[in-house]
Parts: C-alpha cells; sequence; structure tokens
C-alpha cells in the first residue's frame, strides 16, 4: 500500500507544478508620467503647489471633477490601475494651496499610453494517461 501511494504520489508531481505555475500572478503594468514643475512661484499666502492627476479613455475625456492622485508633491506619478488591451489619456493641473481656497491651473496639455491586448490562451490542450 505505501508502494502505491508513493507511486501515485510521482504521478501526480507534474500536475501539482502546472498548478503552482498557473497560481502566479500576473506582471503588473504601469504608464509613468512625468511633466515640468508650474513655473509659478508660491509667495505668501501661498502653502505649497501639488498636482493632480487626470485619466480618461477617450480623447479628451479625462473626468476633471475626480482625479486619480491629488496632492502629487513632485513631477512623476505611476499609474497601476490599467489595463492591457485600453488606451488612457493623462492631463495634469497645478494646484497652488492658499489659507483659503486653493487655486487650480488649467490643465495640461493631454498625454497618451496604449498597452496591447494580452495574449490569447493556448487551445486544443490534450491529456494522455502514459
Amino acid at each position: 500500500m505505501r508502494k502505491l501511494f508513493v507511486l501515485l504520489a510521482l504521478a501526480l508531481l507534474p500536475l501539482l507544478a502546472m498548478v503552482a505555475q498557473t497560481s502566479e500572478a500576473a506582471p503588473a503594468h504601469s504608464v509613468a508620467l512625468s511633466w515640468t514643475a508650474s513655473s509659478t512661484a508660491c509667495v505668501s499666502p501661498c502653502t505649497s503647489i501639488t498636482y493632480d492627476v487626470f485619466r480618461g479613455t477617450t480623447p479628451g475625456g479625462e473626468n476633471m471633477t475626480t482625479p486619480i492622485a491629488t496632492g502629487i508633491a513632485g513631477t512623476t506619478y505611476s499609474d497601476t490601475a490599467v489595463t492591457l488591451g485600453n488606451t488612457y489619456y493623462y492631463v495634469v493641473e497645478a494646484v497652488e494651496a492658499w489659507t483659503g481656497s486653493p487655486l487650480y491651473s488649467v490643465p495640461s496639455n493631454e498625454a497618451s499610453a496604449t498597452f496591447p491586448p494580452a495574449p490569447l490562451p493556448p487551445a486544443s490542450l490534450v491529456g494522455t494517461p502514459n
């Protein structure tokens, strides 16, 4: 009985290895955005200049009421919430923080990034007993 169990376990090893391979995480995709800092000098009562990033899926279709990132202190951002097979469009606004309400610049020029679709899965897989 023990010998049968060992043989069965050895026979199942390739299947277990295949299951482990299919459970690996898919590779991450992202869009790296960078821009030139606003040339506006932050003078009192301005407390800081940060940036908001907006994304859309059609040209000019960025949702200007809901940024995907706010308060960015630098001039780069990485959008990791992207999917293969899609095109994304981006604009950035400078935000000048005051002691009262913030002041917003007009949006930057639009940038886009297109991801190719993921490859199709293999087909016609057949298992043959040995």
